[in-house]
């Protein structure tokens, strides 16, 4: 009977380690598997996104855009119509009712003042719409103002030589444009007495200069 009993005590025995035994592996395993996941997670944060890649898709209002060109479009008229030469800023005008030309050469140029208003489309009637009107002639207008602070003129045409005037302070340009049928225009030109403003490079003003320089 003993003997019986010892066995069926170890069988016992061994039925309780191996019952004990697969928790204790399954607790393991999840403890690590649970830490796998934590590291996982640790090191691939998710990337929010920046203010910048949220506004580069934005579009631009038509307000917005029309100033842009506004300000381009002037900075090419005055990278062709105002030369730098010499430390010295030369621009060519006329006077259209007496043909006239003059020739500026000034010092002392200021950042240009550029003004102007966005016009939106105005609301069409019926017949509006059948006889073809445009809902808006004129998309943008406005103008840019320039200030030089020394300044003097040779002039040409309507018995002038050529000569230069004396220096005088404060000379003031002002180009009125706007953007009509799609395309951008000067609609005029005002300084002294010109009306309009030439085209103008270093090679022209040099060879002027040669000319007419006292």
């Amino acid at each position: 009977m003993k003997h019986y009993r010892y066995l069926i005590t170890c069988c016992c025995v061994a039925i309780c380690l191996c019952c004990s035994s697969p928790q204790n592996i399954n607790i393991e395993s999840h403890s690590v598997n649970l830490n796998n996941n934590s590291a996982i997670a640790q090191s691939t944060p998710q990337a929010m996104p920046t203010p910048a890649e949220t506004l580069s898709n934005d579009e631009e209002t038509p307000e917005v855009r029309l100033q842009r060109e506004a300000s381009e479009f002037v900075d090419k008229i005055l990278n062709e119509r105002i030369a730098n030469c010499n430390d010295m800023y030369y621009w060519a005008g006329s006077v259209s009712s007496w043909g006239n030309q003059t020739v500026k050469e000034c010092k002392h140029k200021s950042d240009v003042d550029l003004e102007g208003e966005y016009i939106a489309p105005r609301a069409l009637s019926e017949a509006d719409r059948l006889n073809g009107v445009n809902a808006q002639p004129v998309e943008w207008k406005g103008h840019a103002d320039i200030t030089f602070e020394t300044c003097r003129t040779s002039t040409l045409g309507s018995g002038y030589d050529g000569r230069w005037g004396q220096w005088i302070e404060r000379l003031y340009l002002t180009i009125n444009i706007q953007k009509a049928g799609g395309k951008w225009q000067i609609t005029r030109v005002s300084s002294d007495n010109d009306d309009r403003l030439l085209a103008i490079n270093c090679s022209t003003v040099n060879t002027y200069l040669k000319k007419y320089k006292q």
